[in-house]
Order: structure tokens, then sequence, then C-alpha cells
């Protein structure tokens, strides 16, 4: 710095020993008359005022030039500002469902797409009061077969926490389109690729009633786009109409929310949480278009010994309306190579959205559907080495170490309550040779039926659960009660059920 340079005047900090604070020295003796000196009556004496402002000086650092490091400082308060800081940034490996859980059946064709193994990218950045926060997310398949991303806004400032999230997923779809003729019998059946997209921009509400229980609320606006590739001149001559094409929803939910429990260890909990929720579904482009949906989910965690735990489930939803929604039992959460049974088709309906309904082992997704579903779950989570160890185990993978064994039942229906009638299979078999040739104009169709054949739904088994490189790995076995000789596995990523 040159001699030239401007530098403001700011006070000079300098070594000190003498401990300051904001309070006065205490008051000495009164001097005696013969201390006291005197002025004349009407001369100015401008000492009281200067001893004044040395007081003022001493005790507001604002007016100190030199000012040790012992010293009382003044401070004076400023209104805040809003700085924002990062908060995280994770990279990892991901098959969950990124915050909406129903799929079009209009755009998948009544087959639920489940995640691929995808590369998920999340930032976040927080102010200093933690009062706003901002986060944003982007996801690739590692198949390339779509994509998603996500920006979400969340206040924090008062009791009331509110937020905002856009987000938008695009995935590749394989359809089968039927071209049918003036009798609606079908002439010509093909398969066209094309791409399925959603967009929807939801504003969430949650107004804590204590420490425990919560009121919550979701509304979004959903708009869902469905792009075919034609493959011939059939389908470049004839594609799919504008209101299958573009789908506009409004979607609404209310949650009550109970949770006491408590998080000892990985995968562990103790006590008890529930929550009830309703909410109303509405097609904007098409105003008969709508459902109402109401559901409930209990879980119980009972401590047996230290760690050991017994975990219970009870989980109900139904679906009702002109536009349900079809829960597809079977399999359980972020289940890796998952499969499907595509044979079962539900009566009901008419369906609208898709949702798995997760947490019965021992059956293929979609073993049973419809626009009801229920399931109990039961297991004990043992986790064997900090269970009966008394010193700590450093590594991950043995200290997350779990034995499993569990039990689930549960089913899925059409109407209000299973009856013979909504829990049973239909097999349909065309008795025409070529059920498509354009001559057929009344092909035969021969239905059988097998009452109850769909009812209770029930698996048991055991697994293991522990962590590696930082991921919570479940691996289990089960049979179920229809007879399978074999266990079905399952290799899924998360915790809880």
């Amino acid at each position: 710095m040159s001699d030239y340079d401007y530098v403001p005047d700011q006070p000079v900090i300098k070594s000190g020993n003498t401990f300051q604070s904001e309070f006065s020295e205490p008051e000495q003796a009164k001097p005696t008359v013969s201390n006291v000196h005197l002025n004349p009556p009407n001369s100015n004496n401008p000492e009281p005022k200067k001893e004044e402002e040395n007081k003022e000086e001493e005790t507001d650092s604002s007016y100190l030039k030199v000012i040790n490091d012992s010293a009382y400082l003044k401070m004076k308060p400023s209104r805040y500002r809003v700085s924002f800081k990062p908060d995280f940034f994770t990279l990892k490996v991901d098959n969950s469902i990124l915050f909406n859980q129903y799929q079009s059946v209009q755009n998948n064709g009544g087959s639920f797409t489940n995640p691929s193994l995808s590369g998920l990218i999340t930032l976040s950045l927080n102010d200093v009061m933690e009062n706003h926060r901002f986060t944003g997310g982007f996801q690739l398949p590692v198949d390339f077969s779509g994509s998603a991303y996500f920006l979400q806004y969340d206040n924090f400032t008062r009791r009331l926490d509110w937020g905002l999230l856009f987000l938008r997923t695009s995935n590749t779809v394989n359809r089968t389109e039927n071209y049918n003729d003036n009798i609606n019998h079908i002439i010509w059946q093909e398969s066209q690729p094309g791409k399925a997209i959603t967009n929807m921009l939801q504003a969430n509400f949650s107004y804590p009633l204590d420490r425990i229980r919560s009121v919550r609320f979701h509304t979004a606006f959903r708009y869902d786009q469905l792009h075919l590739d034609p493959v011939d001149s059939i389908s470049l001559s004839y594609p799919p109409p504008e209101d299958a094409k573009n789908q506009y929803w409004s979607m609404s939910r209310l949650e009550y929310v109970f949770d006491n429990t408590i998080n000892p260890f990985m995968d562990i909990w103790n006590g008890f949480r529930y929550k009830f929720y309703v909410e109303y579904i509405y097609g904007l482009n098409n105003g008969n278009l709508s459902c109402y949906n109401f559901g409930t989910d209990f879980r119980y965690y009972k401590k047996i010994y230290k760690n050991f735990i017994w975990a219970n489930r009870l989980s109900y939803a139904h679906s009702d309306g002109s536009a349900e929604v079809m829960y597809s039992l079977g399999g359980v959460d972020n289940w890796l190579f998952a499969t499907s049974n595509s044979s079962l088709q539900p009566s009901g309906g008419p369906y609208a959205f898709q949702a798995l309904a997760t947490g019965l082992r021992g059956y293929e997704q979609n073993a049973r559907a419809g626009n009801n579903y229920a399931v109990f779950n039961s297991e004990f989570r043992l986790p064997v080495l900090t269970t009966f160890l008394k010193r700590p185990v450093q590594s991950s993978f043995l200290r997350n170490f779990q034995l499993v064994g569990f039990l689930d039942a549960g089913s899925a229906w059409a109407g209000f309550l299973p009856n013979a009638d909504n829990t049973a299979q239909h097999y349909y078999y065309n008795t025409n040779s070529n059920p498509y040739n354009p001559n057929q104009t009344t092909p035969i169709v021969l239905q059988i039926t097998i009452p109850n054949s769909l009812g209770l739904a029930m698996g048991y088994g055991f697994g293991m659960r522990t962590t590696v490189l930082g991921y919570f790995i479940r691996v289990d076995a089960a049979w179920n009660i229809d007879g399978s000789p074999k266990p079905m596995w399952y290799f899924s990523l998360g915790t809880d059920f």
C-alpha cells in the first residue's frame, strides 16, 4: 500500500490486560472542601460538559481511536440480512420414486413403471438462521430410460411451515395401441415407442400441534403428456386423441400425523406412529373425471431386549369416483430387479392412476390389484453384534448387521368390501385363431372365472440387513401360501418396511 492510499479512520487495536465492561467504575469518596476548586459564579466553566463527553466516549467504542484487545466493545445492533450457505451436496445411487407416487394409466398403459437404478445429485442451500432452504436435484437412470429433476423451496420462519415444489419427470414407454373399426372391434394392433412426461407444481403446508402431532396439507397442479412416435402409415394417419395426449389434474391431500417414535439405531425404532389422509383429484380438461381417496398407516415398534425389537405395520387405502386409483399390491419398496404379474387384469374402475402398495413378500408386484388394499406386516429385527456385545463396533458393516424374521398378509380388491365376486380371477381365451383378422366381426371369447382365487395373500421368511458403501441393503427370502416350492428373493434399498 502506497503512502497516497486513503485509509479511513478506524480504531487501532493494541494489546492490553485490563478487563473492561459496560458498567462504569464505582464512585470515589466525595472530596473535601479543601480539594474543591471554586469558580466564580459568573464564569463559564466547560469542565462538567467535558467530563460528560469523556464518560460517553469511554462507554461507546465508536468514539475510541485506540482499543485494547481486552477492552469492552459496545456493539450497535443492525438488521439481519439473509445470506445463504451450502447445507449439503449428495451424489448417490437411488431407485426411489421422487415425491409423486401416482402414475398415469393413460401413459403407462396400465403397467406400473418401476424406477430404474439411477444416479441422484442433490444440492441444498440454507440461510444462517435456517429459516429458508432451497433444494435442487437431478436424477438420471443408468439405462438412460428417462430423467427427472426438481426444485424446492421451504420456509421455516414461523410455526406454519410451507414450501413450493416443481417436479418434471420423463420416461420412455412402449405402448401397445389398438385400432378399432366402427363397431369397436380390433382390426390392427402394434407396439409404439414414445415418451411420457409429467410436470407438477405443488404447495406444501405443515402446522405442528405439539411435538408429536401435526396437520399437513398438499395441493398441486399436474400436467401429463404422452408423445408416441409413428412407426408406419397407420400410426401416422391415426394419432391418439388430444385428451389422451394431454391431461390436466388438480390434486389436494390433507394429513393428520402422530409420531412419538425414537430412532436409537439404524432401522431400529421405539414407539408408535400413524397417519390418516384424505385426498381429492379432479380432471381440469375433463370435468367428469374425479376421485377421492382415503387411507391410514399404523406402525408400532416394541422393544424386546436392548436393540432387539418387534415391528408391526397396518396399512389401508380406498379410492372411488370416475377416475380411481388402482393399487398394485406385492413386493417391497425400492425393489431392485423387480418383477410384475402382467397377466392379472383387475376388475372395477375406470382407473386414471396407478400406485404401488408394497409390503407383501413372497409375491410379485401386481399379485393383487384393485381400488382397495389392506396389508399387515410383522417382523422381528435383531442387530446381532450391538445387542450382545458391550464394546463399540467400528465397522459399519458389522455394526448395522441385522437378522429379520417376518410375516406379511394382505389383499387388494375392487369395490368397497371384498367378496367372492371382486376377489375372483378371470381368464379370457379367444376362440378365433387370429383374433385381429379384419374379416372376423363377431369374435367369441371364452371367460373362465375362479372365485376367491385373489383373496388373502400371505408370505413369510427371513432376511438380513446391513450397510454396504453407505447404503442400507435389505435381502429377504420369502415363501407364500399359494404353494410355491422355491422362495422369492428380494434385494432392495432403504430402511423400515
